[in-house]
């Protein structure tokens, strides 16, 4: 029955038009007002980082992420993070030398299943992650306390960008994919070596 549904979720939403072991130490910042104005932010280490847009009838709460020790969270307006019944969060993981994205998601995997041995894994369809990458999605359930969890893994040179969507239900996951597609189809990734914005002028 879950699996049904995560396929009906991933093959039939529409995008609207308008905590593993190798996560880096992420910052984020909002880094000019013309981003301020656009409701967007940006998460980085020292080799790459990416800006997100928040999606409409969210809130980007930074000061409660950072306590969390998830740089932001964004959950539906009126709601709050102890309350939502879904929010979505960003992070990032340094690549070790040579580190493949598989290799990656597969420590990040050992990871979970440390922590949640009783845990399932679902490998899911790929989405789009800003104008042309497509994003790895793994769907987990049964973990930190029973929430259903969708981790988008958008592969780079040298990090790899994470988006997770977490949630109380499967009901609530499926209320809340559409602004999950939204936020990771406004990826834009940003080399912290040059100061470029990769797909930032098509927008």
């Amino acid at each position: 029955m879950l699996l049904s549904l995560l396929a009906f979720l991933l093959l039939n939403t529409t995008v609207p038009t308008a905590v593993a072991p190798n996560l880096s130490s992420s910052q984020l910042k909002m880094p000019n007002t013309a981003a301020a104005q656009q409701n967007a932010a940006i998460i980085y280490s020292d080799h790459g980082g990416f800006m997100i847009s928040v999606p409409k009838g969210w809130v980007l709460d930074r000061a409660t992420g950072q306590k969390m020790g998830t740089c932001c969270v964004l959950y539906p307006q009126g709601s709050s993070w102890d309350q939502a019944e879904s929010v979505i969060y960003p992070n990032i993981a340094e690549k070790q030398p040579g580190q493949t994205l598989q290799q990656l998601m597969s420590s990040d995997l050992s990871g979970f299943r440390q922590r949640f041995p009783k845990m399932n894994v679902v490998e899911a369809r790929d989405l789009p992650a800003g104008d042309s990458q497509q994003a790895k999605v793994r769907f987990f359930y049964g973990v930190n306390q029973g929430s259903y969890e969708l981790v988008a893994y958008v592969d780079e040179p040298e990090v790899v960008g994470l988006l997770v969507l977490s949630s109380r239900s499967k009901e609530s996951l499926g209320e809340a994919l559409p602004a999950f597609r939204e936020v990771l189809k406004s990826y834009v990734y940003m080399d912290m070596t040059t100061g470029a914005s990769v797909g930032l002028n098509a927008k």
